[in-house]
């Protein structure tokens, strides 16, 4: 099925997603936010699967691939400056027909299991162009998100990333995932924060990933 080669291949699409599909579909969508949801020094952004804020300085731009099987959504913020300094945060959310399959072809008991294997996968996409790459875990907790119980799972990928001048940079990235049930059955949502180590763990990238993690609320509306 589609849906299966697509959430076979989540990191890659997360990639391409940011670099080719998203520049334009964000500076509609900031102009948006700019009329109708300031909130102080933020945006407040409203979809049909989810809501959160995110700084004024950051884009934000939604993506979705629909097909017989159920559609996949994605919500991208990242600082305006991201070609550049590359980083990130990526929301993800399988409707109640995708996340059903999803959990039936992998036989998951958990999503800890779930988040777990959807990062081994992003480490052997990654090992593919960098051969030395060499994946570290470097928490592993709960947090509380929208009154639900989600997994969060942060990682560094030592020697991940080569720029366009050659340079070799590790590459750390924040995983969170959990499971809200509706009426029409289960959703899975997913939230990665990921980039060059040197700009993920600046102050200002962390302060805007923990605001948005402290807002976010999902819809309790099916599809």
């Amino acid at each position: 099925m589609i849906a299966h080669r697509l959430y076979r291949r989540l990191p890659t699409l997360i990639f391409w997603i940011l670099v080719v599909c998203l520049p334009i579909a964000g500076y509609l969508l900031f102009q948006v936010a700019i009329a109708k949801y300031s909130r102080g020094d933020y945006f407040y952004l409203e979809t049909g699967q989810l809501s959160f804020e995110f700084p004024k300085s950051w884009w934000a731009s939604t993506y979705e691939h629909k097909n017989e099987s159920g559609t996949i959504y994605y919500v991208t913020a990242y600082p305006m400056t991201s070609r550049e300094t590359w980083v990130s945060v990526i929301f993800v959310t399988y409707d109640e027909k995708i996340t059903e399959s999803y959990l039936e072809k992998y036989d998951f008991s958990n999503m800890s299991e779930a988040l777990i294997f959807e990062i081994n996968r992003t480490y052997w996409d990654i090992k593919k162009s960098n051969e030395d790459a060499t994946l570290h875990f470097l928490r592993n907790s709960t947090i509380l998100i929208s009154g639900s119980e989600a997994i969060l799972i942060t990682i560094k990928i030592v020697d991940g990333y080569t720029d366009k001048e050659g340079n070799v940079h590790n590459l750390t990235a924040t995983f969170v995932s959990w499971i809200h049930e509706t009426s029409a059955g289960a959703k899975i949502y997913y939230i990665i924060f990921f980039g060059v180590e040197e700009e993920w763990s600046k102050d200002q990238a962390q302060k805007a990933f923990n605001h948005m993690l402290k807002t976010v609320k999902v819809s309790d509306r099916s599809v």
